[in-house]
């Protein structure tokens, strides 16, 4: 069996999938596996194995982002609304997801402010709750309470150097 090609030496590389090879794929690829696959088909490995996720878990294919998600982001992102509202409005999509195309529209989360209560809050409640803090600081996102905690050297109960 010869080795599968990188996507600069394939034949069909951003090519769409023919239905021919759909179905040699469906026929196939749990008896000769995703690398057979691609060298058969003058694939990349990473395109069958992509495949597979398609046909295999179709509800976990990436879905485009419509004008209406976009806008959303467009007006709540570079606000100081936590991310976790945000993703609230966008049913279907994870927190990872939102940064991911906020990154890619060029928009940023706003330089985040600290009222004393909040920090008082944070070195009070952080070293025993760790993340469970977020039901005293809701107005703040979990990643902004961790970076916070991390930048004030506050360790919480479940981290590495809690339990040494």
């Amino acid at each position: 069996m010869s080795k599968a090609k990188s996507s600069s030496e394939t034949k069909n590389h951003k090519v769409s999938w023919t239905l021919d090879e759909i179905n040699y794929f469906e026929a196939n690829y749990r008896a000769s596996g995703p690398e057979a696959i691609a060298t058969h088909l003058g694939r990349t490995v990473q395109a069958a194995k992509g495949m597979v996720r398609k046909l295999l878990h179709p509800e976990k294919t990436v879905q485009s982002w419509c004008e209406a998600e976009r806008t959303i982001l467009t007006n709540h992102y570079e606000t100081q609304k936590p991310i976790r509202g945000i993703v609230a409005m966008l049913p279907g999509r994870s927190a990872l997801a939102v940064m991911a195309m906020a990154g890619k529209m060029g928009l940023s989360r706003p330089e985040d402010t600290w009222t004393e209560d909040e920090l008082s809050c944070l070195y009070q409640y952080y070293p025993c709750e760790g993340q469970h803090i977020l039901s005293r600081l809701q107005a703040k996102s979990d990643e902004n309470i961790r970076g916070k905690a991390r930048e004030l050297s506050l360790v919480s109960p479940g981290h590495t150097c809690a339990r040494q």
